[in-house]
């Protein structure tokens, strides 16, 4: 039997892309009769429009260009939010978080963020402005969730609210990502590479912040010929000018792909060489894949790897040409012992179902009203017995993550951990 109750999902769009995948995975994993889930895309198409519509759940799409403000396509988001009429509001991203809030009419608000910020100014212009308008009305919304805890405390530091504020990481389904020997080799052969050669990973979009520019000066100065480099993503291919006059013939440039597990099942490690992550999805398929990893010190990553790979600065080609190495010339037993670690890690502390569970209890919390208080006091109270009780996962130290325990509270509100 359906659910009556319904979320209204807004984001930015469905292209590919961390934020994307993860609603996607929520949306698969949580059960269709305790809710109802519409998508609505900012933008329109992309390839997660048409995933999200193959588990039968609609996707409407604004057709907005970023950018490029339309004051009628509010009109036609407000005029869609009362004909679908949920019951709950979660914006994706800020451009979607503050379009959630601005249609809602009343409705509560949960906010999805999943970005890291540095340095403010290092964003663009336009984003700068959604994401100082998304911090204003900050205090306004049900919930902010955040897939990293350094995330939570960048937002809080330039105006965010937290009074109600809690981190809900990443999750990744162990039966689809998992290890598989025969898929490696007919993919290592479809590359021409040979079973003795060592194979690096390296799956992320082109953009300043993935640093492939760090990345090739690592290789560069990695004399071992016995290694490939499988360099994955969108724009990550001889047709972009910044990769076209790479002459090393041990990278190879596989642009945009859809079978990254596959290709993590080819590798013998992963790399990411990022210098602004929050909780890098790619991190938790390779380490679900039993993939042992190399990562740079931003974000969660050394607290989602959690001793199962190797850790260096960013922006630091020496350290990752090392740690590329040092992985290389590890014993075959050991790196063995990091993947089987890395893998179970991954269904103790992020399996997906674990997730899609919490997440879904964190927002039926808005329909459940208690006799004798307000919507806004319950959406409060609910909200702070949640997080005490059940769904928020906090740092515990730098090993690991676990349930909070809430004994004290930061002066904001925030739910505090042990650094």
């Amino acid at each position: 039997m359906a659910s009556s109750k319904s979320v209204l999902h807004i984001i930015t769009e469905l292209g590919r892309g961390g934020a994307e995948h993860m609603l996607y995975k929520l949306l698969s994993a949580m059960d269709g009769n305790l809710a109802n889930h519409h998508v609505l895309s900012l933008g329109s198409g992309g390839p997660y429009a048409e995933k999200i519509r193959a588990l039968g759940i609609p996707v409407h799409e604004l057709g907005m260009r970023m950018g490029r403000p339309n004051p009628m396509l509010l009109l036609r988001l407000r005029g869609l939010v009362r004909k679908l009429n949920p019951d709950l509001v979660h914006g994706w991203m800020y451009h979607g978080i503050l379009a959630a809030r601005l249609a809602a009419q009343g409705r509560p608000v949960v906010a999805g963020i999943r970005h890291s910020i540095y340095k403010l100014s290092s964003e663009k212009f336009a984003t700068r402005l959604v994401i100082r308008a998304v911090a204003s009305l900050s205090p306004s919304l049900a919930a902010l969730t955040y897939n990293a805890h350094l995330s939570l405390d960048q937002h809080r530091n330039i105006g965010f609210s937290s009074k109600k504020a809690c981190v809900i990481p990443n999750g990744f389904d162990p039966d689809r990502l998992r290890p598989d020997p025969k898929v490696g080799a007919r993919l290592r052969a479809e590359l021409g590479v040979q079973p003795d050669v060592f194979v690096v990973l390296h799956a992320a979009r082109f953009h300043p912040m993935k640093d492939h520019k760090g990345l090739l000066q690592a290789i560069a100065r990695i004399k071992d010929r016995n290694m490939v480099f499988l360099l994955a993503g969108t724009q990550v291919d001889s047709g972009n000018p910044a990769l076209s006059g790479i002459q090393d013939d041990r990278v190879y440039l596989l642009g945009e792909r859809d079978d990254i597990a596959d290709l993590m099942t080819a590798a013998d490690c992963l790399v990411n060489s990022s210098w602004s992550e929050a909780f890098p999805n790619v991190l938790g398929e390779a380490m679900a894949c039993g993939l042992p990893a190399i990562a740079t010190d931003v974000g969660e990553s050394a607290a989602v790897l959690g001793g199962t790979g190797l850790v260096v600065p960013p922006r630091d080609p020496e350290a990752l040409a090392k740690a590329l190495v040092q992985m290389k010339d590890m014993p075959q037993e050991q790196r063995i012992d990091l993947g089987k670690r890395a893998r179970q890690r991954v269904i103790e502390t992020f399996s997906l179902s674990k997730v899609a569970s919490d997440y879904l209890a964190s927002i039926k919390m808005f329909w459940m009203p208690t006799a004798g208080d307000g919507p806004k006091d319950v959406q409060e109270k609910e909200f702070l017995v949640h997080v005490r009780n059940r769904g928020v996962y906090q740092l515990a130290g730098r090993s690991g993550w676990g349930r909070a325990d809430f004994a004290h509270h930061d002066r904001c509100g925030a739910p505090s951990w042990p650094r």
